[in-house]
C-alpha cells in the first residue's frame, strides 16, 4: 500500500507477529528521515532475497536492489516531523485545500494550517480548489515533482495561499487558474523556483500575482507571464516586498490571441513593494516576438531602483531603445557579438547570445535597405557606416 510519499513498512522482527508501520519510502531505519543511514542498511542487504524494509525492500519485490534505491534517491531528505503534512497520491486530480488527502505521522488532523510545513511530493497533475472567500496559511510549502514527472499544481478560483516562512517549487509547474477573481501565492520569506521549476501566472487578466520577501530563480526555473490584451500598461506580476529578487534562468512571455502588438507598449513582469533591489538576468526569453511579421519584440529591461523588469515592444535590432534602427545599435551589437546578453546588448531572439541571427533581425529591420548576413570576419565592417548607404530611418 503505497503513494509517492508513504509506505506500510513490513518488519518481522516485531514479537508478536508482523509490524506494519506507515513510514516514509526510503526510511529503512524507520526514524522519520531519509538520509545516509539508510543508504547504508540498502548497502549491506543489495542482492538479498527478503521482503524486509527494515534490511533495504521499498518496493516489496522481494529483492533488495536497484529499483530500492531509486526510490531512496528521489525522497532523499525528507522529513516526517511531527509538523510536517503531505500529499497523498489519488486517482482524482481536484480537491479542496482543506480534503482528506493528507498524511500527517502521529497527529489527529492532517488539514493545512499556519503550524504545518506542506509537501506535495507527486507524478500527477493537482488541482487545489478554494471559494471566493478561501484563504490558506501554512508555516511553509514545497510543490516537488518526482524525477521523470510533470507534476502541474494548479490553484484555481480565488484562493489565497500564504506561506509564513519559504515557498519552494522543484521540477514542477505551480500555476494560477481563475475564472474571475484575484489569487496571489504569498511568501513571506523566500520563494525559490528550481532546479526544473516554473511558477506560471495563468491565462487569465484578473489580478494573478506572486508575492515574496525574497525571490531567487535558478538557471533551471523559469518564470510564465501572461499579457494582458487589453491593458497595454501592466500584466500579471511578481512583487518583492522590502527584500530581494535573484534572478537567472528562463522567462516565457506568452500573449492572448487578439493582442495587437503597438510599438511602446509597456509590461511590467517583476514589481517592487517597498525598498527591493533584484540582481542577475534571465538567460534565455521565450516568446520575445510581439509580433513577427513586423518585426515587433518584447524588449526586457531591467531598470534600477523601482522599475523592476519590464517588457516593452520594441523594433527588433533596436538595441538603445531610441525606436530607430541605425549604426548605433549595429555599433552595440558589434561591441557583444558572440557573447551572452540582453535585448541592450543584441540579444534580440531572446537565446541569450548576441550573434549572427541577431544580426540578421538587425538587418531586416535596418532602415529600408536588405542586408545580407556577413560572416563573423566582416562584422567590423559594419561600423565603418557602410550600411549607411541609402539607409532611411523609421521611427515609430
Amino acid at each position: 500500500i503505497t503513494d509517492s510519499v508513504f509506505a506500510l513498512a513490513t518488519n518481522y522482527a516485531h514479537d508478536p507477529g508482523v509490524d506494519l508501520t506507515l513510514v516514509l519510502q526510503g526510511d529503512a531505519s524507520r526514524d522519520g528521515s531519509v538520509d545516509a543511514s539508510d543508504f547504508l542498511i540498502w548497502q549491506q542487504n543489495v542482492g538479498q532475497s527478503t521482503s524486509e524494509w527494515t534490511r533495504g525492500d521499498f518496493n516489496g519485490d522481494g529483492v533488495v536492489g536497484s529499483a530500492d534505491l531509486a526510490i531512496w534517491t528521489d525522497r532523499y531528505g525528507l522529513t516526517a516531523g511531527v509538523n510536517t503534512i503531505y500529499w497523498r497520491d489519488t486517482d482524482d486530480s481536484t480537491h479542496a485545500w482543506d480534503d482528506a488527502y493528507w498524511v500527517r505521522p502521529q497527529h489527529a488532523d492532517p488539514s493545512p494550517d499556519s503550524t504545518t510545513d506542506v509537501m506535495i511530493l507527486s507524478s500527477k497533475a493537482i488541482t487545489l480548489n478554494g471559494s471566493a472567500t478561501t484563504s490558506v496559511t501554512v508555516n511553509s510549502l514545497t510543490v516537488k515533482g518526482l524525477p521523470g514527472s510533470d507534476l502541474t499544481l494548479t490553484q484555481n478560483q480565488s484562493s489565497q495561499v500564504m506561506a509564513i516562512d519559504d515557498v519552494v517549487i522543484e521540477n514542477a509547474t505551480y500555476r494560477f487558474e481563475s475564472p474571475s477573481a484575484a489569487r496571489w501565492l504569498y511568501a513571506a520569506d523566500t520563494m525559490t523556483i528550481g532546479p526544473n521549476g516554473t511558477l506560471d501566472l495563468g491565462d487569465e487578466t484578473t489580478g494573478q500575482y506572486a508575492i515574496a520577501k525574497h525571490y531567487v530563480q535558478d538557471d533551471t526555473g523559469t518564470l510564465r507571464v501572461t499579457l494582458d490584451a487589453d491593458t497595454s500598461s501592466k500584466s500579471d506580476a511578481l512583487f518583492i516586498y522590502n527584500g530581494t529578487a535573484t534572478i537567472d534562468g528562463t522567462l516565457e512571455i506568452t500573449k492572448p490571441a487578439t493582442y495587437d502588438a503597438q510599438l511602446a507598449d509597456n509590461f511590467t513582469i517583476l514589481s517592487y513593494l517597498g525598498v527591493s533591489t533584484f540582481s542577475g538576468e534571465f538567460d534565455q526569453i521565450n516568446g520575445v516576438f510581439a509580433d513577427a511579421a513586423n518585426l515587433l519584440g518584447f524588449a526586457v529591461t531591467y531598470e534600477p531602483g523601482n522599475g523592476g523588469i519590464k517588457a516593452i515592444v520594441s523594433l527588433l535590432g533596436d538595441a538603445n531603445l531610441d525606436f530607430f534602427v541605425d549604426d548605433d545599435d549595429v555599433a552595440i551589437l558589434d561591441t557583444n557579438f558572440n557573447q551572452p546578453g540582453s535585448w541592450i546588448d543584441g540579444d534580440f531572439n531572446g537565446d541569450g547570445w548576441v550573434n549572427v541571427l541577431d544580426l540578421s533581425l538587425l538587418s531586416a529591420n535596418y532602415g529600408e535597405v536588405f542586408l545580407p548576413v556577413p560572416e563573423p570576419a566582416a562584422l567590423a565592417l559594419l561600423t565603418l557606416g557602410t550600411l549607411a548607404l541609402g539607409r532611411r530611418r523609421r521611427n515609430g
